[in-house]
């Protein structure tokens, strides 16, 4: 993968994290923005695991600090 690839998936995953971390304007508790934030991490996970069977450059430093907030 190269580094155009790594922030495009990062900054996906990372607009779904802020998003969720902004649901309490809407009214959602703290409990159902911690249960989003899991289901984001739970698809970061599954896509470093699936990329890292993909592409023999991954670089999994490189994806989660793509990810982060």
């Amino acid at each position: 993968m190269n580094q155009k690839e790594y922030n495009l998936i990062g900054s996906v995953i990372r607009g779904r994290k802020e998003n969720a971390a902004q649901s309490y304007h809407f009214g959602y508790s703290q409990k159902e923005i911690e249960g989003m934030l899991l289901v984001i991490q739970d698809l970061e996970d599954h896509m470093a695991s699936e990329l890292h069977r993909t592409y023999d450059s991954f670089d999994l430093a490189k994806f989660r600090e793509a990810c982060t907030l």
